[in-house]
């Protein structure tokens, strides 16, 4: 069930609806992919960089050639590493939400908060979190960490379990998170021009790449093309 920013501001008393379940929320593997995207990068610098230096000694075995693919091999391994923590992470992150407490798992630690306990609870729109508040802990949820739809589910659970008197900060937070609450909202006038922006700056780099064969075009497209996509998606 989706619901609408207006759904979502619910009157003060209200009983806890079909919104209010046990549910667990795992993380996105995006970081994953941008680790894989990362040791892709070094390959092709490597790449690069020893075939630049041969080509100005003319041996694969002088100093230059053997630093820069030194170099290269030592970035992957410190990639491949951080792959490894990536899937580490992922596998054991878990959010679990449910009428009497909310845990968050993050790798070897544990972190349970009454809702019975909660003294306020703040929604940051500038760093998409949101931090629940008691007398003696504090739970803090990065909204990034999940798929649009499970963010949508994670804000419609507190919105309904922790009293609105305790809210801060919801009505700038629901203006910039309007996808988050609501992922089928259609993109306005100004986040559709900023998605034409970031498309056609990528192309334009993208043909500065093509003709000129300089990874350094090639880094600042894949960074348009994530910053599209996130427009895209009115990240």
């Amino acid at each position: 069930m989706i619901l609408s920013v207006s759904d979502l501001k619910v009157s003060e008393g209200g009983n806890m609806s079909e919104v209010i379940s046990d549910q667990s929320y795992r993380a996105k593997p995006w970081f994953i992919v941008m680790t894989v995207v990362v040791m892709v990068f070094w390959v092709g610098a490597g790449i690069f960089l020893v075939n630049y230096f041969y080509l100005i000694t003319g041996s694969y075995t002088s100093k230059s050639v053997l630093a820069a693919l030194a170099g290269c091999v030592l970035l992957i391994l410190l990639t491949v590493f951080g792959i490894w923590e990536a899937l580490a992470f992922w596998r054991r992150f878990q959010l679990t939400l449910s009428p009497q407490v909310i845990t968050q798992v993050t790798g070897p630690e544990t972190h349970s908060l009454s809702l019975d306990e909660v003294t306020d609870l703040n929604w940051l729109s500038m760093s998409d979190e949101i931090i629940l508040n008691s007398p003696t802990d504090k739970l803090r949820i990065n909204l990034d960490h999940f798929k649009r739809r499970d963010q949508h589910a994670i804000i419609a659970f507190l919105r309904e379990a922790v009293p609105l008197e305790k809210q801060e900060k919801w009505e700038p937070f629901s203006e910039v998170r309007r996808h988050s609450i609501d992922p089928d909202t259609p993109l306005t006038t100004r986040e559709w021009l900023m998605t034409a922006f970031w498309l056609m700056c990528t192309v334009s780099v993208g043909y500065q790449w093509w003709t000129e064969s300089a990874w350094q075009w090639l880094v600042v497209v894949i960074t348009g093309i994530w910053m599209t996509i996130r427009s895209y998606r009115g990240a």
